[in-house]
């Protein structure tokens, strides 16, 4: 346990390294379905989106291009998708089918970039039913009705405004994430000092527990510049499928 919690505290730290050249890589990317090792031969992985049957393919561009609008949805880069074959998993097991069957049938994982900004790439998930009906809405705001959230500010930008609210240049790592509440991209900038529960000095409108440490964040809308009081900053761990 203690070697599986160092090297992620060691990819932690690379990333935030990483980030802080604002070359940000950031979202969720990885299996969805709720699955074990017994039933791994019930998903099928697959890196090209033509293996959606078509009416589901076709269901799924009608959603992006009524969400996103044709222009951003044109800017999505499918990465890869996974099909969880429900009906067999009822057979086999009821209770692991009982706990993925409101995911629905697809889960699919897609990214886009704005590396003038600074975004060298942003990955979000959406889920599928099996006639291709949306399960789990897309971590994207709803830029067809309002297509400035399509415009960021850079990277740059918002580690500036974390820095005139209290954020030290030389402590900042930075991640690009899709506020729910908000229906807005966000800059998270962390502080990775350690702080403590009672330290309000730097101006955060969050904090972070990770494995008992506390780490103040900010998070600032990345259309505006804004920053966002009160708002749920959840992490969320990365895991990497091996199908």
């Amino acid at each position: 346990m203690k070697i599986v919690i160092g090297i992620f505290l060691f990819f932690l730290c690379f990333s935030q390294i990483h980030a802080q050249k604002c070359n940000v890589d950031s979202g969720f990317r990885g299996s969805r379905f709720l699955i074990y090792n017994e039933q791994r031969h019930l998903v099928k992985l697959f890196k090209n989106i033509n293996e959606l049957p078509e009416n589901v393919r076709s269901r799924l561009y009608l959603y992006l291009n009524k969400r996103l609008g044709v222009k951003f949805a044109k800017k999505l880069k499918f990465d890869e998708g996974q099909y969880l074959n429900l009906e067999q998993l009822r057979k086999e097991f009821l209770k692991q089918h009982e706990g993925n069957v409101q995911l629905g049938a697809y889960a699919l994982t897609f990214h886009f970039s704005d590396k003038s900004n600074g975004l060298k790439y942003y990955f979000t998930q959406l889920t599928l039913g099996a006639d291709g009906s949306i399960k789990e809405e897309i971590n994207l705001p709803e830029i067809a009705a309002n297509p400035v959230k399509a415009k960021i500010i850079s990277c740059k930008t918002a580690l500036s405004i974390a820095e005139k609210h209290g954020f030290p240049k030389e402590y900042q790592s930075i991640t690009f994430e899709y506020s729910s509440e908000q229906d807005s991209f966000i800059w998270v900038v962390t502080d990775n000092r350690e702080s403590k529960p009672d330290d309000s000095s730097s101006g955060n409108n969050a904090i972070l527990i990770l494995i008992g440490h506390i780490f103040n964040k900010i998070a600032i809308n990345a259309n505006d510049g804004s920053v966002i009081k009160n708002i749920k900053i959840a992490l969320r761990f990365n895991y990497v499928s091996n199908f």
